[in-house]
């Protein structure tokens, strides 16, 4: 007993080590997500010390945005924890070949169970069982079946394909044709008809005429040998010279009937990681242009909760589903700048170091390097990959011209120093002993992307107009400067955008008419500057944001004035007629006053609009700190701007009333909700 127990404790502790050894790796490895890291460690702990305890599949979530390393990090803690030989991975966005599930599912059911397995459940959201829009859900035909009863049991039911089957089937249907009319059969040998059996097969023996011919019998005892206890030839020789000729078809027929059942194979053992992306729960990656700076994303990420994630899945997966996935949630943030920037300089050292190890010579990439791979590179929603990407297209590939100016030539350099100077050029000095022997310049700027965005075209002087008009209105009606207002972007289908972060977490009825001014700020803008007959197209997904935005506040949320009701947008019935014209006669009026409050506080404030407009026709963008400064300067009141929501008006209201002595009705009657109110 106590020997057992000794032996259970060093195997404790060299788990213990393993694991804290994989935490170390993982995190000097992977960039920005220790979080995570930690979470998965201490969350595989138990699995790893005691797999043999479990009665079903230990299952671990893990949700973040594209590129950010789930799927890399959970096959390096394999290779770490030396799992690499139980580790299998469903690629779920694969519908059909080698890597599809059926496939994957195949290769898992033919492992031998000594030791439990480790899965990764990749895209899993393409898994998704429930379709569906505001126009109504539907459940989809549940192809992925076996994968629930995986992650629910560990057992699956699994139809395996068995060599020799078809071989079987094959003797049964011309055997049955023959003992139909031509052959009789006693005790396992033919005794009438040989020479027509014998045509029939290619193959037979001539020894002992019989109906089932021993090149089968190999087939048959690996199909059914367990289930019947025959495991010798000799054993299936017995059975099969007491039958007659329909008993001998009816033995083929019981091989082919028990063969053909469904194999349980029992995984309850395993560690399952589910890894997905969910636009539904970092609504940033569709909401944000991908010229908004990584902290942005950052911080939006954080405030992701595990019951946000729940609430994805419901958009996807049924209740059943999703309470099979377990509690256990990982929530991968996205990558801050100070992240990608430490991806960046771990790259390029790696690449300085293989040159030097096979030329002798040092290649220095200096900081303006690092900016200028994140500032090309750097594509918050997509993760790392386009990093990567950036460092291979303006560095890798242009090692080779680096070096041959010094293999090539007289030059007695020993390291080249890399610049990226006047936002075009990657200049290279070429130095001995601190000493720079010579540069060189090399123009890159026809590659850069984000460089050559300053068009400063009509369309750039329209976009500057339309968006500062929607900035102005934020900051004037809102109190709220935005974060960044663009002018141009890399997105071809997004011209320019502000982003916004309000302070505070919900939507009064009296913000309705200041939140539309705000929509339909652009439009106005551009009426102002331009004229009415100038305003341009770019002005209809304003007015369908604002309409939208209106049609929800008084259909779904019950802000309107008309009787209180919920009814979704896109619902058109006749239940409903009378009141959907009332709310849309109520909308019409609201958008309408909108707009005129959006031109009307546009016009008191033409001065600063036209001094942000143009700034923003020869600048791509402007952020929050240099707009307070325009506002403050050219703004024809002082605005006191919102920097806390979490007391404007309600805690304060309701304490006061608490405090007082008062009359209920009269207190109500005469209280007016305001925003902006301290």
């Amino acid at each position: 007993m106590e020997t057992k127990l000794w032996g259970l404790k060093n195997e404790f502790n060299s788990k213990k080590e393993i694991l804290e050894n994989a935490r170390t790796i993982l995190k000097k490895e992977f960039i920005g997500i220790d979080k995570p890291i930690d979470a998965v460690i201490d969350n595989i702990n138990s699995w790893f010390m005691l797999s043999s305890l479990q009665e079903r599949p230990f299952i671990i979530n893990l949700w973040g945005l594209t590129g950010v390393g789930k799927t890399s990090l959970i096959t390096r803690l394999v290779e770490l924890i030396d799992y690499e030989n139980n580790f299998f991975r469903f690629d779920l966005g694969h519908k059909k070949g080698k890597n599809s599930l059926n496939s994957s599912i195949n290769e898992l059911c033919e492992y031998k169970l000594e030791n439990p397995v480790i899965i990764a459940l990749d895209e899993f959201q393409h898994a998704r069982t429930i379709e569906g829009n505001e126009r109504g859900i539907h459940e989809k035909e549940d192809e992925n079946r076996v994968l629930w009863d995986l992650i629910d049991a560990g057992k699956i039911q699994h139809q395996i394909y068995k060599v020799g089957v078809w071989r079987i089937k094959d003797h049964i249907n011309i055997c049955t044709r023959l003992l139909a009319n031509d052959i009789e059969v006693e005790n396992g040998k033919i005794v009438k008809g040989w020479k027509k059996y014998k045509k029939e097969f290619t193959r037979i023996e001539e020894k002992g005429k019989l109906l089932i011919p021993t090149y089968l019998y190999a087939n048959i005892i690996d199909l059914v040998g367990d289930k019947l206890k025959i495991k010798l030839r000799s054993e299936l020789e017995e059975v099969l010279m007491q039958l007659d000729g329909n008993e001998s078809i009816e033995f083929l027929k019981k091989v082919i009937s028990i063969s053909s059942k469904p194999v349980e194979r029992d995984f309850s053992k395993s560690l399952i990681f589910v890894l997905g992306n969910l636009d539904e729960a970092y609504s940033m990656s569709n909401n944000y242009s991908i010229d908004i700076s990584a902290d942005e994303f950052y911080k939006a990420s954080l405030k992701i909760t595990v019951s946000k994630i729940k609430n994805a899945l419901q958009t996807r997966f049924r209740h059943e589903q999703i309470s099979r996935l377990g509690n256990i949630h990982i929530i991968y943030p996205a990558l801050s700048r100070r992240a990608y920037e430490t991806i960046i300089k771990n790259e390029i050292d790696l690449i300085s170091k293989k040159i030097f190890d096979l030329t002798q010579i040092k290649i220095l990439f200096k900081a303006s390097i690092i900016d200028l791979v994140y500032d090309e590179g750097v594509y918050p929603t997509q993760g790392v990959r386009p990093v990567l990407t950036t460092i291979n297209h303006l560095l890798r590939n242009r090692i080779t011209s680096f070096l041959a100016v010094i293999l090539n030539t007289d030059s007695k350099a020993n390291k080249i120093d890399v610049h990226f100077i006047d936002k075009q050029f990657l200049k290279c000095d070429y130095i001995l002993n601190d000493e720079i022997l010579h540069s060189e310049k090399n123009d890159i700027s026809s590659e850069l992307k984000k460089f050559n965005l300053n068009k400063k075209d009509d369309l750039q002087s329209i976009t500057a107009v339309h968006e500062s008009g929607h900035a102005i209105l934020s900051s004037v009606l809102l109190k709220t400067i935005p974060k960044y207002v663009f002018s141009n972007t890399i997105e071809d289908t997004v011209n320019g955008f502000v982003f916004s972060e309000f302070k505070w977490k919900y939507i009064s009825k009296k913000e309705i008419v200041l939140r539309t001014a705000m929509f339909l700020g652009g439009m106005a803008a551009e009426e102002l500057i331009f004229g009415k007959d100038n305003v341009t197209s770019g002005c209809g997904s304003d007015l369908k944001q604002a309409t939208n935005f209106v049609l929800n506040m008084l259909k779904q949320e019950g802000l309107g004035s008309s009787k209180l009701s919920h009814m979704p947008i896109s619902v058109h019935t006749n239940l409903f007629i009378s009141s959907y014209k009332n709310l849309e006669k109520e909308a019409t009026e609201l958008i309408n006053n909108a707009y005129a409050l959006a031109l009307e506080t546009l016009t008191k404030e033409k001065k600063l609009l036209l001094e942000v407009s143009n700034y923003l026709s020869e600048h791509t963008f402007l952020k929050e700190a240099d707009l307070e400064d325009f506002i403050n300067t050219y703004s024809s009141k002082k605005i006191a701007f919102i920097k806390d929501g979490s007391h404007l008006f309600y805690r304060n209201h309701l304490k006061q009333l608490y405090q007082q002595d008062y009359d209920v009705n009269e207190v109500l009657e005469g209280s007016q909700i305001c925003l902006n109110k301290k």
